[in-house]
């Protein structure tokens, strides 16, 4: 955005300091934020380097962003990764994809975003979330909460795109196939065998 001064006004209107302070906290790991933490993206659709602009402007002027703040790319290699394999996954022919991950990871949101906008998408936190062949409980991140649909799972020959996000365990995934394959009614063996 080049106009520092109109995205600082309209942070001014969507947030009010008495109830809104705006605070920018790095953690560890995405369980370690509050509750009750409010997310520019999520929360505000505006991403942090903006709000960090408009603060930053705010506090030195205008003429003085340039040396106070700088926005460059920092997203991790683990999750560049994982976003460049599900973009060349989803060029194949899929039926649905299931995403595996936390509800507050913004990696894996992004790729259930991705999923999202070519073919039906089922972000998960764990297997257990694939409750039968006909149900599964699954984020809406445009609802912000756990949602249950019903038919998820087509009956004959088909194709599930299975991602995670970067800081997803393996064994969340590894149970995310054994699941599948036991909606299925196939054994782990059986696929081994026949590898």
């Amino acid at each position: 955005m080049s106009d520092w001064s109109a995205l600082n006004e309209a942070l001014r209107r969507l947030v009010n300091p008495a109830t809104f302070p705006v605070a920018v906290s790095f953690i560890r790991k995405e369980t370690d934020i509050p509750a009750r933490a409010r997310r520019p993206k999520r929360d505000l659709k505006v991403a942090v380097a903006p709000c960090m602009a408009a603060a930053m402007a705010r506090r030195y002027g205008d003429a003085e962003l340039g040396r106070h703040f700088r926005f460059f790319d920092t997203i991790c290699g683990a999750t560049q990764d994982r976003q460049d394999a599900l973009e060349k996954l989803l060029r194949e022919p899929l039926d649905l994809l299931i995403v595996i991950g936390g509800y507050n990871s913004s990696n894996t949101s992004h790729l259930a975003e991705m999923g999202e906008a070519k073919l039906p998408t089922y972000f998960i936190k764990n297997a257990s979330k694939m409750e039968s062949a006909d149900l599964i409980r699954h984020y809406n991140q445009h609802e912000h909460r756990e949602i249950e649909t019903r038919g998820w799972l087509p009956s004959g020959r088909v194709t599930v795109g299975i991602t995670a996000g970067a800081s997803c365990p393996n064994n969340l995934i590894e149970d995310t196939i054994r699941r599948l394959l036991e909606l299925r009614g196939i054994s782990v063996q059986e696929v081994l065998r026949g590898a």
